[in-house]
């Protein structure tokens, strides 16, 4: 009786440590997935198409015209001629009318495709060229696929842009706000059990800020890849805590500041504070929303080479003094 007894005792030990190590587990993922949220919502900018070579493509050839090979036919031929040799009856020597057919459906399948491939090639060089010269038409069109296809964000933005020439873009961005952000924010006590909170103010307005600095920074990358642009202006509006929609963030971002920029290990506020940037979000702690601000116009657009950082403009001083001796 008493092994019995120790037995189920064993049993149900188990069987309780085996529920306590799911429930661990459980609120080990879900605080993993709350962290990985927060961090997604600020790494949009680590994403990015690839840069294309307008020249290159331009440049480019169309694919090589499809020709009828008989490959069937000559193999259905050689078949034939072998078999003849043992006497084989004709019924089960290749059909050479088959043969001619299948060769006949393969050039018939390598013609379409190859003109759809020339097509496709022929509109890619003309946008190409158009391109390198500066067309707006093509710009756009650029433009239309950034913001269907490249720009995929989570919780996604509306862009409009305006090509004001070949070497400036102008990009207005609308996010959907705080309420994509979570409410909450989760993690684990010291005994490894999930705790659930509302998010701090001071974490969720630094959230929100990051969240869409990233996103411009994010619009400033696609452009600078896709275009040959020197600059881009980009003006962020935000309705949170505002009567309507208003502009609350504008920075305006050179190719050659966008192209020194780690994106990888970069903080998205601290990025854009160092560059040609306007806004009043820090002025916000007590509501956690951005301010109206002031956007910049393109006549506020420069096209000189913008220091990008206190060491750029220690080397352009010390050039300018030694030019003086």
């Amino acid at each position: 009786m008493m092994s019995r007894y120790s037995y189920a005792s064993t049993r149900k030990r188990e069987a309780k440590e085996q529920e306590r190590q799911n429930q661990l587990r459980l609120a080990r993922e879900s605080a993993e997935e709350s962290k990985a949220r927060i961090e997604e919502l600020k790494s949009a900018h680590k994403a990015c198409s690839a840069p294309l070579d307008w020249r290159v493509l331009a440049a480019s050839l169309l694919p090589a015209p499809v020709t009828l090979t008989h490959w069937a036919e000559r193999s259905a031929d050689r078949r034939t001629r072998l078999l003849s040799l043992f006497e084989v009856p004709s019924a089960q020597l290749p059909n050479m009318a088959s043969a001619v057919a299948e060769d006949s459906d393969r050039f018939h399948s390598a013609q379409q495709a190859f003109q759809e491939e020339a097509l496709e090639q022929a509109d890619s060089v003309a946008l190409a060229q158009g391109i390198l010269q500066g067309d707006s038409k093509s710009y756009r069109r650029v433009l239309r696929e950034i913001s269907y296809n490249s720009m995929a964000p989570p919780g996604g933005i509306a862009v409009d842009f305006e090509i004001h020439s070949p070497h400036l873009v102008e990009a207005k961005i609308t996010a959907q706000g705080s309420a994509i952000l979570p409410p909450e924010v989760q993690t684990l006590t010291s005994t490894g059990k999930l705790s659930t909170k509302a998010m701090p103010r001071i974490q969720f307005v630094e959230l929100y800020q990051d969240y869409v600095c990233s996103l411009v920074l994010r619009v400033a990358r696609e452009v600078h890849a896709l275009l040959p642009v020197k600059a881009v202006l980009i003006t962020a509006y935000s309705a949170d805590g505002l009567p309507a929609l208003s502009p609350v963030l504008s920075t305006i971002i050179h190719r050659k500041q966008m192209e020194s920029l780690p994106f990888d290990t970069l903080d998205p506020s601290d990025a854009l504070d160092e560059l040609q940037t306007r806004t009043n979000f820090k002025a916000s702690r007590r509501t956690g929303a951005f301010q109206p601000i002031v956007a910049f116009s393109p006549s506020d657009v420069l096209f000189t080479e913008p220091a990008s950082s206190l060491q750029s403009i220690i080397e352009t001083a010390n050039r300018l003094l030694e030019e003086l001796e």
